[in-house]
């Protein structure tokens, strides 16, 4: 049985570092102390569950409840030592706080609420169980309630999203992939931003993505800030609040440009590990299993968040009442929609045969969410977020008024400074750049990248524009370029 005692008095000679550990040595065996990787320390409370302890005057209120202090005296006569409870003093406290001999502890990197899959080195994977993980750096709090165990069948996952009206299957099979991610916990995996977004008010953009939230933590948090500083700020306080469910609702565009955050945009492929800054510190400390989600009223993002973004799409000609209601069957449900996705991710599917395009940029996501949502539900939409992107949308308002007019970046340019209220984006991208041949540069770029690719800006509609690149360009000719219209 470990010694869960610290004598608090210097033996002699000894050195701040040895006194130290004996400390974080004792504390070990209680399995309440943890240190966290760049963040002070993780104490498990037997009745509040985990707590994060940033500052001295957090550890100091359980520093000695952890072990039993006591000190060891001389009695005057210098024969024999005797014993007395102790309290640690603040000086004592900081010392221990600020030592690197915290080493001895444990460390946590991810508290849980739930359990999550983990990779084996035979390519399975594997949940991890209450408490304490050392191979995941996990620590999963039941707290009164029973653990959630792994389900063969996926009827409640089904049911909870069987009311919302998805645009098409496609969009719901990315919610379940997105869904399926969240519960694995590879180092070298990012989750894309789960986009939400409708036709109208009242869709229930915002309800399907906190259902998804309840999920996933058993709990919706407020809203994040989603503007400038104010996101830091929030981040930080879910956090420290051991959320990790980000959810940014109701997004709406600057004078019709695209949302950009590029805060938002690093994080997500920083990998399963985030670096943040601590709401009231200097200090960046790591953020594992984060996951951010957002429901758009205009649905438009600047060229980088539509890059990381998984889109869902919902879609209905008159609102009507959601049966079942998502969210509330999420509530009622969660352990046994959370034990279907658990299973599912344990699942050893059969390897997929059709790739994604290469410009999908979540390509270890893709691996392990791919098979097991086709396998089982039904095809993934993964390049539609780039319907998403403000610089395509509105380089396709340019097409349909401009269908097989052949055009060059000057054109693009020249239509762009005469109308920038119908071009926000593009305008505000021209504005920043100082020289014409730079302007021109930048968005031959835009083209180049957007060549062959399809857009569909109305729902149900079977017309399509393509844009074509009709040559290559020189240094004697500008590359041209129309639009075509397709039937897919």
């Amino acid at each position: 049985m470990a010694d869960l005692t610290f004598n608090k008095a210097h033996f002699p000679n000894e050195t701040l570092a040895a006194w130290a550990e004996r400390y974080f040595k004792a504390a070990a065996g209680s399995h309440r102390l943890y240190r966290s990787p760049d963040a002070g320390f993780i104490y498990i409370d037997p009745i509040r569950g985990p707590r994060r302890l940033l500052t001295v005057d957090d550890f100091f209120g359980v520093a000695y409840a952890v072990v039993e202090v006591f000190e060891t005296r001389a009695r005057r006569d210098g024969h024999e030592e005797f014993t007395v409870s102790a309290a640690l003093t603040p000086t004592e406290v900081r010392q221990l706080f600020e030592s690197p001999q915290a080493g001895f502890l444990p460390s946590i990197e991810t508290l849980l609420t739930e359990p999550v899959v983990i990779p084996q080195a035979d390519g399975s994977y594997r949940a991890t169980t209450p408490g304490y993980d050392p191979e995941a750096l996990t620590y999963y709090w039941t707290g009164a309630g029973s653990p959630i165990t792994p389900l063969p069948e996926v009827r409640r996952l089904l049911e909870c999203f069987s009311g919302v009206p998805f645009e098409r299957p496609e969009y719901k099979h990315n919610l379940f992939a997105w869904l399926l991610g969240a519960v694995c916990f590879d180092p070298a995996l990012d989750s894309p931003l789960l986009v939400c977004t409708g036709n109208q008010q009242g869709v229930g953009k915002s309800s399907c993505v906190q259902a998804a939230g309840h999920v996933l933590a058993g709990r919706i948090p407020s809203p994040l800030n989603f503007r400038g500083g104010e996101f830091w700020k929030d981040v930080s306080a879910h956090f420290i609040e051991n959320e990790r469910f980000m959810f940014l609702d109701n997004i709406v565009s600057h004078r019709a440009a695209g949302f950009d955050n590029p805060h938002l945009s690093t994080l997500l492929t920083q990998g399963r590990s985030k670096r943040i800054r601590i709401l009231g510190h200097s200090r960046l400390a790591s953020a594992n299993g984060l996951l951010f989600a957002a429901s758009l009223n205009d649905a438009k993002l600047s060229s980088d968040l539509a890059d990381r973004s998984l889109l869902v799409k919902l879609y209905r000609d008159v609102n009507q009442p959601m049966v079942p209601y998502c969210r509330d069957y999420a509530q009622r449900h969660r352990a046994e929609i959370y034990g279907e996705l658990l299973g599912l991710a344990l699942r050893k599917p059969q390897p997929l045969t059709l790739a994604p395009n290469s410009t999908f940029r979540f390509r270890r996501w893709f691996d392990f969410v791919a098979a097991r949502i086709t396998q089982t539900f039904g095809p993934l939409a993964l390049q539609e977020s780039a319907d998403l992107d403000d610089l395509s949308q509105e380089l396709f308002a340019y097409g349909f008024d401009n269908v097989n007019t052949e055009f060059d970046a000057d054109t693009l340019i020249r239509a762009v400074q005469s109308n920038p209220d119908r071009y926000p984006s593009f305008a505000a991208r021209l504005s920043n750049i100082s020289s014409d041949r730079a302007r021109k540069i930048s968005i031959a770029r835009i083209l180049k990248a957007r060549a062959f690719k399809f857009f569909a800006p109305v729902p149900g509609q079977p017309s399509t524009l393509r844009l074509i690149d009709l040559e290559n360009g020189d240094t004697h000719h500008a590359a041209t370029f129309v639009f075509r219209e397709a039937t897919e």
